[in-house]
């Protein structure tokens, strides 16, 4: 089944709370910050790729419901640089207001946003969530993903 992203004002509106995380709360700074490509970060570029570049009226609508920008599909990477994890991990604690958890995240660089993911949390969803952070690391939004 090919996956599909839903902005979160749908989710809002349906009243789905994000689950509590079920990470380690035990910060291990030896622990990359970066995840490695996978099957998972490739599926999701894909379809980042496909929202970001296409000009169907679902996608750019749930691209302006968003906040993201059209980009050319080549500026749309997964990052693998720690210094960037790091400020991702730090973005993501501080907007769950969770400072001391440790985290490994995918990193993707849509351009003008990024969005990151901690496939760590909320693992009794059947849903992965996705936040959007600006460029100066503040909250935008979170797309959620089968």
């Amino acid at each position: 089944m090919p996956s599909r992203l839903i902005g979160a004002m749908v989710v809002t509106a349906l009243g789905v709370q994000p689950p509590t995380p079920s990470v380690d709360t035990h910060p291990d700074l030896s622990r990359p910050k970066c995840r490695a490509t996978d099957f998972t970060a490739e599926r999701t570029l894909d379809r980042f790729r496909e929202i970001l570049a296409s000009t169907t009226s679902l996608e750019v609508g749930l691209r302006r419901g968003i906040g993201l920008t059209y980009q050319p599909t080549p500026t749309v990477g997964l990052v693998h640089d720690e210094v960037k994890c790091r400020a991702a991990v730090a973005a993501l604690n501080g907007h769950f207001e969770t400072p001391d958890v440790a985290r490994s995240v995918y990193l993707y660089d849509l351009g003008t946003e990024y969005a990151v993911e901690d496939p760590e949390y909320g693992t009794e969803s059947e849903y992965r969530g996705i936040r959007i952070f600006g460029r100066n690391w503040q909250y935008r939004g979170t797309l959620l993903t089968f």
